[in-house]
């Protein structure tokens, strides 16, 4: 809207706005920013599932670097398997497994021992 002076006929200047608006410019402005939201959301979408994609091929179809399987298989067998932490002091490495059963078996037996 613009304004213009007009006189208000004692000597008082008034100001006068302009009561029309210019839709077809409003209109389209409007409809420019729209497509460039949209473009921007559709652009963005698009990056996100590309880079989900990438990332997604290096974590899970990537083999895995040698010294990483080689560090499990390592871990597994530790877990896994049986041998002497310390020989002098009679302490035994026994696998994981069989480990949770026996301190499950002491806690019942703890537990239903009456008197403690």
């Amino acid at each position: 809207m613009l304004g213009r002076e007009v006189g208000a006929g004692r000597g008082e200047t008034v100001m006068k706005y302009d009561e029309d608006l210019n839709i077809p410019m409003i209109a389209g402005v409007s409809a420019i920013a729209v497509v460039l939201i949209l473009a921007a959301l559709v652009g963005g979408q698009g990056l996100f599932y590309r880079l989900k994609d990438r990332e997604n091929q290096v974590k899970n179809v990537a083999p895995a670097p040698e010294e990483f399987t080689k560090y499990t298989i390592e871990q597994e067998g530790r877990l896994n398997g049986y041998g002497w932490l310390d020989r002098n002091k009679g302490i035994v490495a026994i696998p994981i497994e069989t480990a949770m059963e026996a301190a499950a078996r002491e806690l019942e037996k703890e537990r239903t021992t009456p008197g403690k």
